[in-house]
């Protein structure tokens, strides 16, 4: 069995209305859809658009579980959609109030489900100190993951950010960063901004956000080793998800090479910056051949296997002939490592024999 380390909810319109105090509700976010595409509404305004894709599997465990089966798949790390915005906002108190909604809501709705399911809590980070009690309170809920924005306010190695590192260590809660929840704000500071009406601006987003998909998590990866975040935190696991992978067997490489003058290795901390990476960093990716080509760099150990279901650009409903594919001159060892066994190990799941 397969176990997916990427998978997403599509929240139900009301999620946050119906959880909101009364004196927010006009800004809750929620949905209103177009004839192909559904527009996210955050704070009033109109934030970004999603096609409308068949399944619609809002709240519906039963029916997740059902494709889960057909696609081959046992268990699955779930991120929201309209949800993960809700890490970008500025406003601290409306992103608490929105992030809390969201995971009381997945707490509720997958509590009977854990053995399969892991949601995954939303955590903004512009107060540190908010943040902080809400990755222990999420904890307390029986949740297994947290997620932060890619992109912070302030960048990672600030040491305002000590506090939530050691709080997710201390609750031995996986720190996720998606890639959806910065492509948005890092494509309109580059003046890309998608109207899905528009070919062109489809066009040019299609042809920028695959270098944005390399860069944003590299120089993530990058400030975690370099400020010695890891170092500090040996306990502390962060994935970078939807991502894909094939840039970190270079990253790796040229954060070793960086340090190394005259043969010898000039990096003032005990383990090399790779030895890091393979310890407390993992990716996630669909069907990119790369990473599997670079194993005896990266080791099986830093990567997971995602299906992204049930966005289309994925590999449900075919993940299984798909990956039989992918995988087909991969030690047994490493792809079952991949494709479930580091996702298992990580969330604490236990998967039954086939």
């Amino acid at each position: 069995m397969l176990n997916s380390a990427d998978c997403h909810l599509q929240e139900p319109t009301n999620l946050w209305v119906d959880r909101f105090p009364a004196n927010m509700r006009e800004r809750a976010p929620r949905f209103e859809e177009a004839t192909t595409y559904r527009a996210w509404i955050v704070d009033g305004k109109p934030v970004t658009h999603e096609p409308l894709i068949g399944t619609d599997l809002t709240g519906d465990v039963t029916a997740r579980l059902q494709q889960m089966n057909a696609d081959g798949i046992w268990a699955e790390a779930i991120f929201g959609s309209l949800g993960l915005y809700c890490l970008r906002l500025r406003d601290a108190d409306f992103a608490l109030e929105c992030c809390r909604a969201y995971n009381d809501y997945i707490a509720e709705t997958f509590r009977e489900h854990r053995d399969r399911e892991v949601p995954i809590a939303l955590i903004p980070v512009v107060d540190t100190d908010a943040a902080a009690a809400e990755i222990e309170r999420v904890a307390e809920l029986g949740l297994r993951g947290i997620a932060l924005p890619m992109v912070p306010p302030v960048p990672y190695s600030d040491r305002r950010y000590d506090r939530i590192w050691a709080v997710a260590q201390e609750a031995r809660l996986p720190v996720n960063v998606h890639f959806d929840d910065a492509g948005v704000d890092i494509a309109k500071q580059l003046g890309l901004d998608h109207d899905p009406d528009d070919p062109r601006s489809r066009r040019v987003m299609a042809t920028s956000l695959p270098n944005l998909l390399t860069l944003v998590p590299q120089h993530f990866v990058a400030t975690l080793v370099g400020a010695g975040i890891l170092a500090a935190y040996p306990d502390l696991t962060l994935v970078c998800v939807e991502t894909n992978a094939g840039w970190l067997a270079p990253l790796m490489e040229s954060m070793d090479f960086a340090w190394t003058v005259d043969g010898r290795v000039a990096w003032p901390r005990p383990l090399r910056p790779s030895d890091y990476v393979r310890r407390q960093i993992k990716a996630t990716f669909q069907d990119e051949p790369a990473p599997l080509k670079f194993l005896h760099i990266t080791g099986h150990e830093p990567l997971m296997w995602g299906s992204d279901f049930p966005h289309p650009e994925g590999t449900w409903p075919r993940s299984r002939e798909i990956t039989d594919m992918l995988f087909s001159d991969v030690p047994p060892h490493a792809r079952e490592a991949i494709l479930g066994g580091n996702m298992a190990q990580l969330y604490g799941l236990t998967v039954p024999a086939t």
